[in-house]
């Protein structure tokens, strides 16, 4: 039996209950699956996960923990018949916003669009129990065993409290996690005086979807390699720069950034089920020249800075003081201006092989995610088969449908007019 409080981290992600937060992440498969293959392929994928086979209670207190029993439904698979390239757009959209049972389990489900010969199976989770790496490393995980439900998989990390993964040993300034024990009481105070806004009017959440062809995915990458600077760098100077041109006023300068929490806490391994990550906050410096490398360049020196300056292991212990506060952070989190742009999440090349015995994989989509927040605007990249894939999620109510396609563009053009003066392709 397993039964563990959610931190602070997961139940900002699933939005405490007052909305769901749910990732969707598809691939496009040639060749033929079996239902019996993908059956089976699921109760493996839950019996290696235990937060698969999880439900989310509350303790006397109203603070919310995953229980395990053993007795969770299976991995439901909804069918869909393929009718376009595109469906999965559509029904990323609508399995955004399709609240999970939480109190009865499973926390996971598939929707399977099946052609004569093709097939886009779609890995959805609650956020609370999953970041990127997780959900790549589920689908890495599902696929294996739909291609051979007998394979072995590794014997999977699991934590069961925040002490296994901040362990007394961490690096951690005692006098910090004072200060925020009180500044989390300063918060709760400030929250609670402070008068709660009007819900806003809801609007479309919706997908826009482009890729980056394979040969100006390596011009980006090589070029990024002789400026000194990570694509990622490049890729933020560029739709900043597209949110000015595009939201002019409206613009903030600003893109938030996750950092993988594995990078700074090795106890949280690469198949650990997590959910939280660190962020930093990045700007174009007002004192970079105009030349758009050296932009990126300063820009990947504020990126480097930024990870230095982060102490994941106190932030996770800090959080466990604010549990307090969760609903009011969520309400403010709805209600409040930002201050930022969009966040802007790279989830890298993605290992997952290309070729098994009875199909092979054509694509894989970047996982999306719609967050209920005031400004859910986020940029989702990540390479596959040495194509980079794109996927920009906002809602209409914070940032119109053709805001989104003009920042696209933009985006696009201003870093592709650099490659061009460089070398065409």
């Amino acid at each position: 039996m397993m039964q563990r409080n959610l931190i602070l981290g997961e139940r900002i992600m699933y939005a405490d209950a007052q909305a769901p937060v749910n990732c969707v992440f598809t691939t496009t498969i040639r060749g033929r699956i079996s239902q019996a293959n993908l059956n089976t392929a699921l109760a493996r994928l839950q019996e290696s996960h235990p937060l698969l086979k999880a439900s989310i209670r509350r303790n006397a207190y109203g603070r919310p923990y995953f229980f395990a029993d053993g007795q969770a439904p299976g991995i439901p698979i909804r069918k869909v018949q393929w009718k376009s390239d595109y469906d999965w757009i559509a029904i990323s959209e609508e399995e955004w916003s399709i609240p999970f049972d939480v109190d009865n389990g499973p926390l996971a489900r598939v929707v399977w669009i099946r052609d004569t010969n093709a097939s886009q199976l779609m890995l959805v989770c609650p956020h609370c129990i999953c970041d990127g790496v997780t959900i790549v490393t589920l689908m890495r995980e599902l696929l294996a065993l739909i291609d051979c439900p007998h394979r072995e998989l590794p014997a999977n990390s699991v934590f069961h409290s925040i002490r296994q993964i901040v362990p007394c040993s961490a690096p951690v300034n005692k006098v910090k996690i004072l200060k925020s024990a009180i500044h989390s009481f300063v918060t709760y105070l400030g929250l609670s005086f402070k008068k709660n806004r009007v819900g806003t009017t809801k609007g479309k959440d919706y997908l826009v979807h482009w890729k980056l062809n394979p040969k100006a995915t390596s011009l980006l990458v090589s070029r990024c390699k002789e400026e000194g600077i990570s694509v990622y760098s490049a890729l933020c100077v560029s739709f900043l720069e597209a949110f000015r041109q595009v939201r002019k006023e409206k613009a903030c300068n600003q893109v938030i950034c996750p950092v993988d929490i594995r990078r700074l806490v090795p106890e949280i391994k690469d198949d650990m089920m997590f959910a939280f990550a660190p962020i930093i906050k990045l700007s174009i410096r007002k004192d970079s020249s105009p030349g758009f490398w050296e932009k990126a360049r300063r820009l990947k020196e504020d990126i480097n800075a930024g990870i230095e300056s982060l102490n994941a292991y106190e932030q996770l212990l800090a959080g466990e003081y604010y549990h307090a506060s969760v609903k009011k952070i969520v309400d403010f989190l709805m209600t409040e201006d930002s201050g930022h742009d969009f966040t802007f999440s790279n989830m890298g090349r993605l290992n997952i092989s290309t070729e098994y015995n009875s199909f092979q994989i054509d694509t894989i989509f970047s996982a999306t995610v719609a967050f209920p927040w005031k400004n859910p605007t986020t940029l989702v990249v990540s390479t596959f088969r040495g194509q980079m894939d794109f996927a920009f999620i906002s809602n209409t109510h914070f940032l119109s449908y053709e805001e989104a396609i003009s920042i696209k563009g933009k985006g696009l053009a201003l870093i592709l007019e650099e490659l061009i003066k460089e070398k065409a392709f």
